[in-house]
């Protein structure tokens, strides 16, 4: 399939460009409003450099359908994505051609000079630092729709069977989703490599046992707010990390602490008080998360942020024999774990939360 973003850009009038980061691969915007080209029979069409015209197999109506399936399908399952994105926590990556994104990983200036007449030479100090990298991959998944199946539909008067897209974009959103909590260790390129909360080497780990000096959640609900607590500490303490943090439980552990309640009259859950910690930003429950475990991730972009060249879209490639259509949901993007020059990280990672 042609590069709609260079085939198009290359032929418009100044003032028009085309939304590359769209869900819509033959959508422009013009005079500050969306457009899909249509050909006299209602289909979308691109042009090529050449003026050679390709039509699309969807009609302009079914690719706005599929549109807001494959976002609707996405957003449940992208909930650690959209708490970086809604931070602002995200690294524009500008060129498809990108396999690397770079960042520098910097240390700290020794104290200033104080004396009463400034007169003496301090020392001269310059800043440690070094260059660090996660490689940025594709995900993606095809379906296929085909000629017969789409023409029967449409004689029929029923809507295209969508089913195949919902579960094409759930595997995609999943695994971006996957890659936040857990990285990729087989995603390679000059030997960087993806991390994620649980596997960021220099993250603060330890049992919740250690942390609360007591023991796990399953064994007393007044072990539950004394964890968070030590992890707020060994954060504060060790990495010199102070929030606001994200704090994201297994399932198990998430229910653990919000459906017990105090007996103390107060009427709260262990939920209720980790809420009222100034630190904390909100308390999330992560069903990808391995059960009994639980990530605080400082929410500033020395920690984590999000490094995207597009977002979820849908790519088409019509076969050789015209019989059928391949669509491609897919994503270029990877998160962006780090640590400081000191090896000083923002997340803590417990583990052993239930017996």
């Amino acid at each position: 399939m042609y590069d709609t973003a260079n085939v198009l850009n290359a032929r418009e009038k100044a003032g028009t460009k085309i939304v590359a980061n769209s869900s819509r691969p033959l959508a422009r915007e013009h005079q500050g409003k969306l457009q899909i080209r249509v050909n006299a029979e209602g289909f979308p069409f691109i042009t090529n450099a050449r003026g050679i015209t390709v039509n699309s197999m969807l009609r302009k109506d079914e690719w706005e359908e599929l549109d807001r399936i494959v976002i609707r399908a996405a957003q449940p399952r992208l909930r650690a994505v959209e708490d970086l994105r809604a931070r602002g926590l995200t690294k524009r990556i500008r060129s498809f051609g990108t396999l690397v994104s770079q960042y520098n990983v910097v240390g700290e200036m020794t104290g200033p000079n104080v004396s009463m007449t400034g007169q003496s030479t301090g020392g001269r100090d310059r800043l440690d630092h070094d260059l660090a990298g996660v490689p940025i991959p594709v995900i993606w998944k095809e379906f296929q729709i085909g000629a017969r199946e789409l023409a029967a539909a449409r004689d029929n008067g029923e809507t295209l069977d969508l089913d195949h897209v919902v579960a094409a974009t759930r595997v995609v959103a999943e695994k971006m989703e996957d890659m936040v909590y857990f990285g990729d260790s087989t995603v390679v390129h000059g030997g960087a490599t993806i991390y994620g909360y649980t596997t960021q080497p220099s993250r603060n780990t330890d049992t919740a046992t250690n942390y609360n000096d007591s023991g796990t959640w399953s064994a007393s609900i007044n072990n539950i707010v004394p964890t968070i607590k030590g992890m707020i500490n060994a954060a504060n303490n060790t990495e010199y990390k102070y929030g606001p943090f994200m704090l994201y439980l297994a399932t198990d552990a998430y229910n653990e602490a919000s459906l017990q309640y105090y007996t103390d009259g107060s009427g709260q859950t262990p939920l209720q008080r980790i809420l009222q910690i100034p630190q904390i930003a909100a308390v999330l429950p992560a069903d990808r998360l391995t059960a009994k475990t639980g990530v605080m991730a400082q929410m500033e972009s020395d920690t984590i942020d999000w490094a995207e060249h597009l977002g979820i879209q849908v790519r088409e490639t019509v076969s050789d024999t015209g019989m059928s259509t391949s669509f491609r949901v897919m994503a270029v993007a990877a998160p962006r774990a780090k640590a400081d020059y000191n090896g000083r990280c923002g997340i803590v990672h417990v583990t052993g939360l239930l017996a």
